[in-house]
C-alpha cells in the first residue's frame, strides 16, 4: 500500500482517530473511490483526502472480510478507509462539514480575499447563448471606480488580494480597471487577477497593461467554433469586414508571447459539437508550442442561459456521451495540462456565492453574491457597511436530494446551490455523476505523476 496524497489535516483533527472493541464488523467507508491503473487500484477517501494505491491482493483484501489485527486492516481502519459495521457515514461528514464551515467562517469581520469586479454589464459580442441578455447595461464611471478602490482598500486583506474582471466584456470599458489597479499598487497592497473575456480588445496596450499594471496571471478566453461558426455565434458589433475569429486568435498569441496564461473554454452544444474537433486541431497547431495555453471544453446547457431547451434525458445524456468523446480526444492532443491534485478538504461552499470572503461589486458600486445575478439581490454597497443578511443566507441555502444524496459516494464533494444559474437539473443519475467522476479521474493521474516525480 502506497500514501500517494496525505489527507488533509484539519479534518482528520476533527475526526480523531477511531476506535474498536472486540470483533467488530467492518466495512468500507461509503465515501471511497476507485481507480483502477496496471501498478494496482486507487482509492480515495472523499471526506478525508487521503489516496492510497492498492495491490490487486490488498484491494481484493479490502473489499472482503479483513482482519483488523492485521497490518493492512488497522491501517485503513486508522485511516478511515474502513469502519465499523454500523457506523452512521452520514451523520460524520455532515458533523464534519459543519465545524469547518464554522472554524473557517467563524469571523464574520474577516477581510475579503477575492473581488469579482463589472467594469460594465455592456458587451461588444452578442451572443445568442448569453445568461445577460436582457438585462441592464450600466458603466462604471471613475468616480465609482476609485471609490471601488477605496472599499478594496478598506474591506480587503492587507497582504495580498484576487482581482476578477467580468462583464459584459470587462475591456469594453478599461478605465476602471486602470484606476483600481494604479490605486490599490500606490497604498502598496500586493494583487493578482484573472481576465474573462472574449478577447476581442487585447490590442498591444491592454496586453501591456495586463501584465504590467493588472497583474493578470490568467485569462479565460472563449471560442465556440472555427472562423464561420465562432464569427456567427459571437455577431460582434463591428461591421468594419475584419473576421472576429482571426482578430481573437492573433490577441491570444500577443496575450501568450507576454506570458500571461491563456485558457481557451470551448462551449458545446448541439449547434458545434462537429465544429469543435476542427477547432482544437487548430488550437493544437497554433499555440501547442506555449506551455501557457490550456484549453478545455464545457458543456453549454439550457440551464445556464437564456436559450430555454428542453431536453429529454435521452437527449441529455447523448450530448454528455458527444462531451466526453471530445473531451478525450483533447486530452490526447494537449502537450501539458495545469497542475491538478484531489481535494484534501470535503466540500463545505461551492462558490463566491455562499463564500463570506469574496464578493461581485456592480458597476454602480452594489454588492452581490453571485457574477450571474447582476441586476437583482446584492447585499450590500460599497458606499456604507449595511449588510442584508437575508440575501447571504438566500444564496447559501443547499440543494439536497434526499436519501439519493446520502447514499451517493459523492456527498462530501458534491454540493449544488438551490440559487445556482449553472446547477444540474434536480434529476441525477449515473451519467450525470460521470461528468464528476471523470474529474476525480484526471486529478488521480496528475496527482500521481506528482507523486512519481518526487519519488522516483
Amino acid at each position: 500500500m502506497l500514501q500517494i496524497y496525505k489527507p488533509n489535516g484539519a479534518t482528520i483533527n476533527l475526526m480523531g482517530v477511531p476506535h474498536i472493541s472486540g470483533d467488530t464488523a467492518l466495512r468500507p467507508f461509503r465515501y471511497l473511490y476507485s481507480y483502477k491503473i496496471d501498478e494496482g487500484i486507487f482509492v480515495y477517501n472523499f471526506l478525508t483526502g487521503e489516496l492510497l494505491l492498492l495491490t490487486d491482493e490488498e484491494y481484493s483484501t479490502f473489499n472482503n472480510k479483513i482482519d483488523i489485527n492485521s497490518e493492512l486492516g488497522r491501517s485503513l481502519f486508522e485511516k478511515w478507509f474502513l469502519v465499523p459495521a454500523e457506523h452512521d457515514d452520514v451523520n460524520l461528514v455532515n458533523q464534519v462539514r459543519t465545524l469547518l464551515k464554522t472554524v473557517v467562517y467563524s469571523n464574520t469581520e474577516a477581510p475579503i480575499r477575492q473581488f469579482t469586479i463589472l467594469p460594465t454589464t455592456a458587451c461588444n459580442a452578442r451572443c445568442f447563448y448569453c445568461f445577460e441578455l436582457g438585462r441592464s447595461q450600466i458603466d462604471m464611471d471613475e468616480k465609482t471606480a476609485n471609490d471601488v478602490a477605496d472599499y478594496i482598500l478598506r474591506k480587503g486583506r492587507k497582504d495580498k488580494i484576487r482581482l476578477r474582471w467580468f462583464g459584459g466584456e470587462p475591456l469594453y470599458n478599461s478605465k476602471p480597471i486602470d484606476i483600481i489597479c494604479e490605486k490599490i499598487r500606490d497604498a502598496g497592497v500586493q494583487y493578482t487577477a484573472e481576465i474573462i473575456s472574449n478577447g476581442y480588445l487585447f490590442d498591444d496596450e491592454n496586453v501591456r497593461k495586463a501584465k504590467e499594471l493588472w497583474n493578470a496571471t490568467d485569462i479565460q478566453i472563449t471560442l465556440d467554433g472555427t472562423e464561420e461558426i465562432y464569427n456567427r455565434c459571437k455577431n460582434f458589433i463591428y461591421n468594419d469586414g475584419r473576421s472576429a475569429f482571426k482578430i481573437v486568435n492573433d490577441n491570444i498569441e500577443r496575450i501568450l508571447k507576454a506570458g500571461i496564461i491563456v485558457k481557451v473554454r470551448m462551449n458545446m452544444d448541439s449547434h458545434n459539437e462537429e465544429d469543435l474537433y476542427k477547432l482544437a486541431d487548430y488550437l493544437q497547431e497554433r499555440f501547442g508550442k506555449y506551455e501557457n495555453f490550456f484549453y478545455y471544453v464545457h458543456l453549454l446547457f439550457e440551464d445556464s442561459s437564456k436559450v430555454q431547451l428542453e431536453r429529454t434525458d435521452i437527449e441529455r445524456h447523448m450530448m454528455i456521451q458527444k462531451f466526453f468523446a471530445f473531451e478525450d480526444y483533447i486530452y490526447k492532443k494537449q502537450n501539458h495540462f495545469p497542475t491538478r491534485t484531489v481535494k484534501k478538504l470535503i466540500q463545505y461552499n461551492q462558490c463566491m456565492a455562499d463564500d463570506p470572503t469574496t464578493t461581485s461589486v456592480l458597476p454602480d458600486g452594489k454588492l452581490g453574491k453571485c457574477e450571474h445575478y447582476s441586476d437583482t439581490d446584492f447585499w450590500g454597497s460599497i458606499y456604507d457597511d449595511k449588510i442584508d443578511y437575508t440575501v447571504i443566507e438566500d444564496f447559501k441555502r443547499v440543494k439536497y436530494l434526499g436519501k439519493q444524496c446520502d447514499e451517493c459516494n459523492l456527498y462530501p464533494v458534491c454540493m449544488q446551490l438551490i440559487r445556482c444559474a449553472q446547477t444540474i437539473p434536480d434529476r441525477c443519475d449515473d451519467v450525470d455523476k460521470r461528468l464528476f467522476y471523470r474529474n476525480i479521474d484526471k486529478y488521480i493521474s496528475s496527482s500521481y505523476r506528482i507523486y512519481k516525480q518526487n519519488n522516483p
